[in-house]
């Protein structure tokens, strides 16, 4: 035996390896314990899609029954889908978190009782119609929405995230099986 100090290299690299596992392991370990405390949920984004769904749903009912009684008269039509828009709580789409172009809130002018007459006034400003072949083109000029965006357990670390959304729309609505 020339040389002896080499046979503890063997022994120390597989106690080497699994300190270092066991070290990689406890460090994920601790950070998936926390990793809720900083991740923000995305279920405001996906309600705020399901709404403009229903939303969208909604306005060609209007536009139907508004066509059903206006006929082609666009002044009539213009009216009566503006007061179906704003005695339906589908519009709440618009106004809940609605923000003007200062980014200041103006919900509160728009949701609860007695305010369909705002309602209809923003209608009637913000909704343009077009008659084109079997239906009508509506036009809905840019909302803005603010939401916040928060962590599902705020008592250790929350990183809020607050996202604008903007909605402007221009649809052709088939109105050929309206009142059928």
């Amino acid at each position: 035996m020339k040389n002896n100090r080499g046979q503890f290299m063997a022994l120390y690299i597989p106690i080497l390896t699994l300190f270092m596992c066991a070290l990689v392991a406890g460090m994920y370990y601790i950070q998936n314990s926390s990793l809720d405390n900083h991740l923000v949920s995305p279920v405001e984004v996906l309600k705020l899609g399901d709404e403009k769904q229903v939303f969208e749903l909604a306005e060609k009912e209007w536009a139907c029954s508004a066509h059903g009684i206006a006929g082609d008269d666009k002044v009539k039509f213009q009216e009566e889908f503006c007061r179906l828009f704003s005695v339906s709580d589908k519009s709440n789409f618009i106004f809940e978190n609605y923000v003007d172009s200062g980014g200041v809130d103006k919900s509160s002018s728009f949701i609860g009782s007695g305010k369909s007459g705002a309602r209809e006034d923003f209608c009637m400003t913000n909704y343009k119609f077009e008659s084109v072949d079997g239906g009508v083109k509506v036009s809905l000029s840019n909302v803005r929405k603010m939401k916040r965006l928060d962590a599902t357990k705020k008592d250790v670390i929350n990183f809020v995230v607050d996202f604008g959304f903007v909605y402007k729309k221009e649809d052709i609505i088939s109105l050929e099986g309206c009142g059928e």
